[in-house]
């Protein structure tokens, strides 16, 4: 059974008691208790202020000395009760750094702002004394544990605004790349014997706004100089060893934990490109197939480390494409399109990052002026979302009340997030719903009662919706078609379902998983494999696709088998492209919808498929007869075959006719290879005979030798033998089975008589 908490706080209480009565510090123990009651019921979390409380004095060396400055000092009792019950993060560094009280409230912690300058020199010194990479890893987690509790203190502490405190956390992810990238450096240096490469580290996301959360994902890419010295090839083969070494200093998980979750999705091609690019590359990706997604992405692009010149170079030449000075489609539109999707896949209206009126709202509002303007205004460039809300309120792009409310939202929305993230260092956007856990959240921003909390910000949320609608605002509102909704709505959302639906699907919630794939790449994880080129051609093509899958036995199946092709094929783009021919498209739906056995086997021969589509005369009657294995042009001719019957290009007799034809001539180029001109005679029986086979018939076959010279019989039946052994698979699996029953006298005659044999045969012995 659950103690109960005034429980659990009472024993917690007489615990402290006992632990300070035994420290030996000289302390009035009846008033220090007292102290501590009122401090932790005033504190956001009773509980949590006095179990950390416990927790710490149990883990220092200097239990008497801590406890005595706590008695003395009320205002660094206060502060240190406030810190530890707002955040179980920052208590479970004390916890398992005790010596790092010492550092925060001495004149160098709390009361100072996090020094880049100064903490990049004692790191870079520091970290040159270990010998060993293992502890060059901890100690860069103990710093970093360190900086941000200091960053933690001060914010919880009420010394530091959201703006301050954020620019203080990146500065900090700034100086650990920074240093880490020198380690690096000389990494390399010592495998390869020669310079590293001229790497740039590329910021992006609020990383590259300088607004970073206590659990932010660090957005990066990296990009390099060619050098005219290297071979090219080598050079990418070292910059890529190079980034993969960078980033295991970043990921890596160790006794003291990791320091970032870094996320490189939004690299050029997204997951599938490569991790480290030349800057010429990466210049020519976004000129000539940038997305509008990527260029209200790169708003927020800076330099972090590594290579400076590069990182110049790369972001003023991308100005013109980020901020163009004239656009030939309104981009609101697109962004706003951005925005259904996005609300779509997360329908939670507690999500304070996602939801309708939510900090991704303020930002799409921002973002999408400054793309509008910033071509012809260039004092509206700027990454950090604070910044650009009075930047366009001096240009008038926002009016003074709509800036104070974005401002003022924009400031509580990111303190909810510091206090959710910041309490257990998760990276969470969820509000709770109500309950303890809702007033504790309040009390954490400063509110006494969760109520005031809960209206507040719901207040907001309604205030930046209606600024986001005056935004985005068309005489004809945007109109979401049903294709649309199909690859932008929610799974769960009824009139994605109804869509579906309408193009005769009939389980929506499991065929939509294939539908996110095959538009995006969108896994089981959540993972986007897809870049945006590939993304854009699904899209184009989804309208004529859908159209014609209606017409399909089965959509569903269609739906998963279409998917299974396109996790084999080689270029998705490419693969997508052809499906803008009709014929293509109704053979690839055909296929899917009612051959599963192809896809089986193309799934494990994928370049069946290329051959498939680059096939000149894939849907016309003549045999497939390329120089290639005897089972892949069986089974490419099954397909030809099978497809134009099914598509209703061929009857069953025309098909068993042309299917005949290609064994006929599969059969005749091994025959004329074994046998010699005019020396045997080959009879075909059976529906071999009568051009009517299936793809599973026998070839009856029977044999006469033109003369009658016996001897060559012996001879003949070996190359007979040849012939059966040419018609197996590289598996030993027989194509077509050849059944010599029919012959004279059936199977306990000879392979082979003579023609004059089987004139007396057919006027002596058949009936």
């Amino acid at each position: 059974m659950k103690t109960p908490k005034k429980n659990r706080v009472s024993d917690i209480l007489k615990s402290l008691f006992e632990t300070i009565a035994h420290s030996g510090a000289d302390v009035d123990l009846p008033s220090m208790i007292t102290k501590l009651e009122r401090l932790s019921v005033e504190s956001p979390s009773e509980f949590s202020a006095l179990n950390n409380l416990e927790r710490f004095l149990n883990s220092t060396p200097n239990q008497a000395s801590v406890i005595s400055d706590l008695n003395k000092n009320n205002k660094l009792l206060t502060d240190f009760i406030k810190i530890i019950s707002t955040s179980q993060y920052l208590a479970d560094i004390l916890v398992q750094h005790p010596s790092f009280f010492r550092f925060l409230f001495s004149p160098g912690g709390i009361e100072t702002t996090l020094g880049t300058y100064e903490l990049k020199r004692e790191m870079l010194d520091q970290i040159r004394l270990f010998s060993t990479r293992q502890h060059r890893l901890d100690y860069l987690r103990r710093t970093y544990k360190r900086e941000i509790l200091r960053i933690g203190a001060r914010d919880i502490c009420g010394h530091d605004n959201i703006q301050t405190t954020t620019k203080q956390i990146s500065d900090l992810a700034d100086t650990i790349l920074q240093v880490v990238l020198e380690v690096s450096n000389t990494d390399f240096t010592q495998r390869f014997h020669q310079s590293p490469p001229a790497i740039s580290v590329i910021g992006l996301g609020k990383l590259g706004g300088q607004e970073l959360n206590y659990s932010s994902d660090i957005d990066i890419f990296f990009i390099y100089s060619e050098s005219n010295d290297e071979a090219t090839d080598q050079l990418a083969s070292r910059a890529s060893w190079f980034v993969d070494n960078f980033l295991k200093y970043l990921t890596t998980t160790t006794n003291e934990g990791h320091l970032y979750r870094t996320d490189l999705r939004l690299r050029p091609d997204g997951a599938s490109g490569p991790l480290v690019r030349t800057l010429q590359s990466a210049l020519t990706y976004y000129e000539s197939r940038g997305e509008l997604w990527e260029r209200q992405m790169l708003i927020k692009a800076r330099h972090i480390a590594g290579d400076e010149y590069t990182s110049n170079v790369f972001l003023q030449t991308l100005v013109p494409f980020v901020y163009p000075r004239t656009w030939l489609e309104n981009p609101l539109e697109g962004i706003a399109r951005m925005k259904l999707r996005i609300e779509a896949d997360s329908s939670d209206e507690l999500n304070i990052k996602l939801r309708r009126g939510g900090i991704r709202d303020i930002e799409f509002i921002v973002q999408s002026l400054q793309l509008l303007n910033g071509g012809s205004n260039p004092d509206l460039r700027t990454g950090n979302t604070l910044k650009a809300i009075q930047l366009l309120c001096d240009a008038a792009l926002l009016s003074k009340q709509e800036a104070r409310i974005l401002d003022r939202a924009y400031h509580l929305y990111r303190l909810v997030e510091h206090r959710l993230q910041l309490y257990h260092n998760i990276q969470t956007h969820t509000i709770p719903s109500g309950g303890g856990e809702l007033l504790s959240l309040a009390k954490r921003c400063g509110y006494k009662n969760e109520r005031k909390f809960r209206n507040e910000l719901f207040n907001y949320f309604e205030q930046v919706a209606s600024i986001f609608d005056d935004v985005f605002h068309y005489e004809e509102p945007i109109q979401q078609t049903e294709v649309g909704q199909i690859l932008d709505g929610s799974p769960n959302d009824q009139r994605t379902a109804k869509a579906l639906q309408n193009y005769g699907v009939l389980h929506p919630k499991e065929s939509i998983k294939y539908i996110r794939y095959l538009s995006r790449g969108m896994t089981r994880t959540g993972d986007v494999e897809f870049p945006t080129s590939v993304t854009r051609t699904f899209r184009e093509i989804a309208p004529m696709l859908f159209e014609d899958l209606k017409l399909t036995p089965d959509p569903d199946l269609a739906l998963q088998n279409l998917a299974r092709l396109v996790s084999v094929v080689k270029s998705v783009e490419a693969f997508y492209k052809s499906l803008f021919d009709e014929k293509v498209r109704r053979l690839i739906l055909t296929i899917s919808s009612r051959a599963t056995k192809f896809i089986d086997y193309i799934s494990s021969n994928p370049l069946m498929l290329d051959l498939i589509l680059t096939a000149e005369h894939f849907l016309d009657s003549k045999p497939y007869l390329e120089d290639m294995p005897y089972s892949s042009l069986k089974t490419f001719n099954e397909m030809k075959y099978g497809m134009l019957y099914l598509l209703g290009e061929i009857s069953l007799e025309e098909m068993q006719r042309f299917w005949t034809d290609f064994v006929e001539q599969l059969l005749l180029r091994e025959f004329q290879r074994i046998f010699h001109e005019d020396e045997v005679i080959l009879i075909a029986g059976g529906k071999l005979g009568t051009r009517e086979m299936s793809f599973f018939s026998d070839l009856d076959l029977f044999l006469l030798l033109p003369d009658s010279d016996k001897l060559k019989i012996p001879s003949l039946e070996k190359r007979i033998q040849e012939l059966q052994k040419n018609l197996v698979d590289e598996n030993d699996q027989t194509l077509f089975k050849i059944d010599f029953k029919l012959r004279p006298e059936g199977k306990s005659a000879p392979l082979i008589v003579s023609l004059d044999e089987y004139k007396k045969y057919l006027q002596t012995r058949v009936s």
